[in-house]
């Protein structure tokens, strides 16, 4: 984050995700506290006792997750490449959908253990 734009006169508000964050903002980058807004980008705790086993596609033992966007900056295309990188483990991509999933799947295709589940609603991760 360019330290310019947090100081600026125009700049009214700057979100940080944590209040650690918060604190190296203002210690590292000498910015008021006054001016940054804390908007956590957690999850919601979940009832681990309570959550439903999931079939993954493939056979790995070893598997790894996304759930979220395909857009670009979410990391999406790291994950594929660490999937051809590390064959032994499964990778499960959730999320995306139309084209920008059609693109990916067929992006990545000639990888065998990475998988594409495409937008899954939110009630099927939940017992209810």
């Amino acid at each position: 984050m360019d330290g310019y734009i947090c100081k600026s006169n125009k700049t009214e508000r700057v979100v940080a995700i944590s209040d650690a964050l918060k604190n190296d903002m203002s210690d590292l980058m000498n910015i008021d506290k006054n001016k940054i807004l804390v908007a956590h980008d957690g999850a919601d705790l979940v009832d681990i006792e309570n959550v439903c086993d999931v079939e993954l596609l493939g056979s790995s033992n070893f598997n790894l997750g996304y759930v979220g966007s395909l857009l670009e900056g979410k990391g999406v295309d790291l994950i594929c490449e660490a999937a051809k990188s590390l064959p032994n483990m499964g990778f499960h991509i959730v999320g995306g959908e139309g084209e920008l999933l059609h693109e990916y799947k067929h992006k990545y295709e000639h990888i065998p253990n990475l998988y594409f589940y495409g937008y899954v609603q939110q009630k099927w991760f939940r017992v209810i």
